[in-house]
């Protein structure tokens, strides 16, 4: 969309550098993220986001109005990472949050920065019955091996959860899903056809489509409704085995935690599969 500009206040290289998104989501998570690496890392304003289509409010610091869209960054530093944040008080409307997405990603690109981060809240349902919810995930190959490590957690925790390992298993699962459910697509690449079209599937029949994928403008992207991203280079050496795959399950964890702390009967869930192996321990 025409309208949205980033202009800078200040030159400074940030080749390499990590660009946080600080516009508001569920709870204020990103806002709160923003505001604390601005104020830890004494972040210097380097520049502003602008738009005939933002409000025609400022907040006021110190006497002084501010942009409402405000660009964070902090010099190069030997042994940390340098990070950019952009900042907002307001939500943006449905209609404009691609148009501002593109800008970000644009001049990132022509910055050459390195990772995006988008913090987000997540919202949890506890009123609604888990007990006919199903969970789908379809990996292949080193990502079917991350698959299965996600479906055992979720499966500790007395969540109702499959694994598919191959296309017509994972297509036959995806016909079979409605509004209730969840179907969950790993692809570093994004693109493994056998992947890619049991989760496009399974969002044709109004289930809701998760991805943890390395590619962020890739077609497993595109296809879920949630975006889960990685950040793993792969090189020659073992292509897709090593870098993307500690990503992922660094992913998985995080998942799992989340669920586990959502949900009342995980810890019970926990104890009961805990004592059902213990006496095979050694």
């Amino acid at each position: 969309m025409e309208g949205i500009q980033i202009y800078e206040l200040k030159r400074m290289d940030l080749r390499g550098a990590t660009v946080i998104d600080g516009f508001p989501s569920v709870g204020l998570v990103s806002s709160i993220v923003a505001n604390y690496l601005i104020n830890a890392l004494n972040l210097t304003q380097i520049g502003i986001m602008d738009s005939v289509y933002f409000p025609t409010v400022a907040l006021v610091r110190d006497g002084q109005p501010m942009n409402p869209v405000r660009i964070y960054a902090g010099p190069k530093v030997e042994d940390r990472d340098q990070v950019v944040v952009f900042i907002s008080e307001f939500q943006p409307p449905p209609n404009l949050i691609k148009a501002i997405a593109a800008t970000v990603l644009d001049w990132a690109q022509d910055a050459r920065c390195n990772l995006l981060v988008c913090p987000e809240g997540l919202i949890v349902d506890t009123d609604g019955s888990d007990e006919d919810r199903q969970v789908e995930v379809y990996g292949i190959g080193a990502s079917g091996i991350v698959a299965q490590d996600l479906t055992l957690k979720l499966s500790r925790i007395d969540v109702n959860c499959r694994v598919h390992l191959d296309r017509d298993a994972a297509m036959v699962s995806a016909s079979l899903l409605g509004p209730d459910d969840i179907a969950v697509g790993i692809s570093h690449s994004g693109e493994t056809s056998d992947v890619v079209e049991p989760l496009a599937l399974a969002r044709r029949t109004g289930a809701s489509t998760a991805a943890i994928t390395g590619g962020a403008r890739s077609t497993l992207a595109v296809q879920s409704h949630h975006v889960l991203l990685t950040a793993g280079r792969e090189f020659g050496f073992r292509s897709a085995a090593m870098a993307s795959r500690t990503g992922q399950l660094l992913v998985v964890d995080t998942i799992f935690a989340m669920v586990a702390h959502s949900l009342p009967s995980a810890l019970s869930a926990l104890q009961r599969s805990h004592d059902a192996i213990a006496s095979k321990r050694h």
